[in-house]
């Protein structure tokens, strides 16, 4: 690449924050002439949130906003009675919203497993809305369809409306803006997101510099998955912390209203654990998550001073563990490790903060000495000495 050329890069940051602006585009189907005043309210309200910043394992700092927890509002102070009024008068604002239960069975895509799977490892890394679920991967991989181009081919051209999304299954392409070269795509990678999720013309022209193969998915479709995706990962989410012990608790007396639980289910993050892989490590400072175990098994044991390995306990799904590392500020307690592959939900320890707030944090640090005391707390793994 020349020295005239340049590398985009999009800060870490960005990801998330454009995840809820999308969603609420697309769930609200803003019209392009009022994108912009609809952005200005957005992002104004979205700084009065004051929204999180958290620390990841390379150290880069990730605005956090959570995936969907735009469909129904605003994470924020307010009390869930202005939330309500809010969400009531966006929606009576800015109108419909697509509908996530359209049939989408013709635009479905037959491919071979190589295919699909080389695929799924392009959309995982770039669509900012399914890349955290590999389920999610899976299912819009299957309504892209194949596109043959030739060298020479303009794909997008910039100041067009955007009609499709591109991933690169094959061939170089010149990305060209204001008729300079400013990067190119070498067999892999996507384009053509950024005017699908803003409602807005082509940034950038694609110029093919030699014959390949593109994987496309319109406009349409795009909008439609988005709000499928969001609305199906909140029902997912509720229903599995409905079987969580101190969220039963916490619900039943009141203390978490629908709301607050729609926003816990929003904040919640998917991870994967293969077995024998370590969760978390005894002793480690940097407890930034804790966990809910949606589907497999984890071992908690505790090294002792003799180097003595203890196995406290066997968790299983519906158990959370980590908790205590948030509320006390203290290092791992001890090691967690999957017994088998392993699906988690994370909560991060600034959206721990941010929705359980103080009283729910007292409440919750209460609960757990409570059923320390008396022995019967399955979802955490100290033992009292």
């Amino acid at each position: 690449m020349s020295n005239n050329e340049q590398t985009i890069q999009f800060p870490v940051a960005l990801k998330p924050l454009l995840t809820d602006f999308v969603v609420n585009v697309l769930r609200d189907r803003i019209p392009s002439d009022q994108l912009s005043s609809y952005a200005v309210q957005y992002f104004s309200e979205r700084q009065n949130t004051q929204p999180y910043v958290s620390i990841i394992d390379d150290n880069r700092e990730q605005t956090g906003i959570f995936l969907t927890n735009q469909i129904n509002g605003l994470v924020s102070e307010k009390s869930d009675d202005s939330i309500n009024n809010e969400k009531q008068r966006r929606k009576s604002v800015w109108g419909g919203s697509p509908d996530p239960d359209r049939d989408l069975t013709d635009k479905i895509v037959m491919k071979n497993p190589d295919i699909f799977e080389k695929l799924c490892k392009i959309v995982q890394d770039t669509v900012i809305y399914v890349g955290d679920d590999p389920s999610l991967v899976k299912q819009f991989v299957k309504y892209l369809a194949p596109k043959h181009v030739f060298k020479g081919e303009e794909i997008i051209r910039q100041g067009d409306e955007g009609d499709y999304f591109y991933c690169i299954e094959s061939g170089k392409y010149d990305v060209v803006v204001n008729g300079k070269k400013v990067s190119e795509l070498d067999n892999k990678g996507c384009f053509g997101e950024i005017a699908l999720l803003y409602s807005q013309p082509r940034t950038a022209t694609i110029i093919a510099t030699t014959d390949g193969k593109l994987w496309l998915i319109d406009r349409d479709t795009f909008s439609t998955l988005t709000v499928s995706f969001a609305i199906k990962q909140r029902e997912k989410y509720l229903k599995f912390l409905h079987t969580v012990n101190f969220i039963q608790t916490f619900y039943s007396r009141g203390w978490l209203s629908d709301n607050r639980l729609e926003d816990l289910a929003d904040a919640l993050r998917p991870r994967y654990y293969t077995t024998n892989q370590i969760v978390i490590e005894q002793n480690d400072t940097n407890a930034y998550e804790m966990f809910f175990i949606e589907d497999g098994s984890v071992k908690v044991t505790r090294k002792e001073q003799d180097g003595t390995i203890h196995e406290l306990k066997i968790l299983g799904t519906g158990k959370c563990f980590g908790e205590l590392a948030l509320l006390e500020n203290k290092p791992r307690y001890a090691t967690v490790t999957a017994l088998e592959e392993c699906r988690l939900a994370t909560l991060d320890a600034k959206s721990f903060e941010n929705l359980l707030g103080i009283e729910l944090k007292t409440k919750l640090k209460e609960f757990v000495d409570k059923e320390y005391a008396i022995g019967t707390l399955d979802d955490t793994i100290q033992i009292q000495k």
